[in-house]
């Protein structure tokens, strides 16, 4: 599998390792060893090898020069892909727009389509909470939360010094946050076994600092140093900045696939009269990727049919008075609560007091409801949550929420509560990343990352095992919902 420029090094210098790295075309070179070992190995590809050196090679190492991981795709049922240059994306929320910047930064020229705007649908909250529902740490290299939390929060700081060039609010703001364990995986002794800059328990005189709180129990509690806060909008800016990425509003209403491309039909919104057919939009493209939430279903029906969860979000202008007695930081409990202050930015898609402090308290959980108006007595849901797991703010935050504003957003989940993230037939070129849950701001980076991987035949970002539970074609989802366990 290895092409021109592959690099290996190594202790062994027996005499059947250097003849194999010669018989599969690497030169070799003994350099000085490390400690004890007088000498080592290193060799080099230098150019890619011959049909006829391939064609005596075992079959299962055949490479085929190219880049392919060839035990991944065999693995996943997945076909090695054809050239590809151009790419559609349906769903401009965080799956859409973290598709387009992983396949753009692998040279992709990418289209990124929506019937509406960009962070229209569950992802445009004006802000998102980055900190994961901690596992013990013995799980940890199959928790796709924390995976995706550690990745996400490496990427986001990156794309702090573009948003930074651009003169836009940072991308993620670096609050950390403190799990009050109300409503949890892990316990206080287990903590202590990840790494303090990762997750680690406060003394409650450190917890009552930081969190401004007087009165409640804070014995317990898991903090998350990198936890912060994602701007949405600032992400959109930087992503849609990228020179390779084009957005377009369209409707799409027709989906082709041949063996050698894909193509879409649709219309743009001003078409909305009967007489637009023949402004009908075509597009065509190498490969096609649906990201359109709870609608991904609705647009190929090969792609599993989620529940659909509407979520509230509610967020008011603290007065003085309040502000003194609020938490500093986000908190986490059978819900969770976020001081952010609102940006210019925030106000395209929702209505916040610009440069005023917020609190935002989160969220409904409605199953089988994708109406996205604002409902009164799901702020009410929201206080609820807030006040009984800390009483003390009972009294601080007001019962009338009639000035309270909000945003709803519908949640996709499947029944294995993991995305879906793959190829959705052998030789398709019709791909979907979707079903983030109300996880999306640390699933979609890392799940693009996976999904560009597996579209360009690289080696994936995940582990095999990982890989297969993310597939479209899973055990779980050969079900309808109704009939899922």
């Amino acid at each position: 599998m290895s092409q021109a420029g592959t690099t290996v090094a190594t202790y062994s210098c027996a005499g059947v390792v250097k003849r194999a790295l010669q018989d599969y075309g690497f030169q070799i070179k003994k350099i000085k060893g490390f400690g004890r070992k007088n000498e080592m190995l290193t060799a080099i590809v230098l150019e890619d090898t011959d049909s006829e050196t391939n064609a005596a090679q075992p079959s299962a190492f055949i490479a085929d020069n190219t880049s392919l991981n060839t035990s991944v795709t065999a693995a996943l049922g997945l076909t090695r892909p054809a050239h590809s240059s151009h790419s559609l994306i349906i769903g401009a929320g965080v799956s859409g727009l973290m598709s387009a910047w992983s396949l753009a930064n692998r040279g992709i020229q990418v289209t990124l389509l929506d019937k509406n705007a960009p962070l229209s649908g569950a992802s445009g909250n004006p802000r998102a909470l980055l900190a994961p529902k901690m596992t013990p740490i013995h799980h940890v290299d199959e928790h796709l939360h924390s995976i995706g939390y550690l990745y996400s929060c490496r990427l986001y700081r990156q794309l702090n010094t573009k948003a930074a060039q651009q003169n836009s609010a940072p991308v993620l703001e670096l609050t950390g946050a403190l799990d009050l364990l109300i409503k949890a995986n892990v316990d206080v002794e287990q903590i202590a076994h990840y790494p303090a800059a990762m997750a680690t328990t406060l003394s409650i005189a450190q917890a009552k600092d930081m969190t401004n709180l007087a009165t409640q129990d804070l014995s317990n509690n898991l903090y998350l140093p990198q936890a912060g806060l994602v701007n949405p909008q600032a992400l959109k800016k930087v992503i849609l900045a990228h020179p390779l990425i084009s957005y377009q509003c369209l409707t799409v209403t027709q989906i082709k696939a041949t063996a050698t491309e894909v193509s879409i039909i649709g219309h743009s919104a001003d078409d909305n009269d009967d007489s637009a057919e023949h402004k009908a939009i075509t597009m065509t493209a190498d490969n096609l990727v649906i990201c359109a939430a709870y609608e991904s279903h609705q647009l190929d029906q090969r792609i599993f049919d989620c529940r659909k969860i509407r979520g509230q979000l509610s967020w008011f202008t603290p007065t003085a008075a309040q502000w003194a007695k609020l938490p500093k930081v986000p908190l986490k409990y059978s819900g969770y609560c976020a001081p952010f202050t609102a940006q210019i930015g925030d106000t395209e898609l929702n209505q916040v007091s610009v440069a005023q402090l917020q609190l935002l308290l989160g969220a409904s959980f409605v199953r089988n409801d994708i109406a996205t108006d604002v409902r009164a007595h799901e702020h009410q849901i929201s206080r609820d949550k807030l006040v009984a797991a800390i009483p003390e703010l009972d009294a601080v935050i007001t019962t009338d929420t009639s000035q309270w504003q909000a945003r709803a957003g519908i949640r996709t989940q499947t029944p294995d509560y993991h995305p879906i993230v793959g190829q959705l037939a052998t030789g398709s070129r019709i791909w979907t990343l979707t079903a983030m849950g109300a996880k999306g701001y640390a699933y979609a980076p890392i799940c693009a990352e996976v999904l560009a991987d597996m579209m360009l035949g690289d080696f994936a970002a995940l582990p095999t095992a990982m890989l297969a539970r993310l597939a479209p074609n899973r055990a779980r989802l050969q079900q309808p919902l109704s009939q899922s366990v």
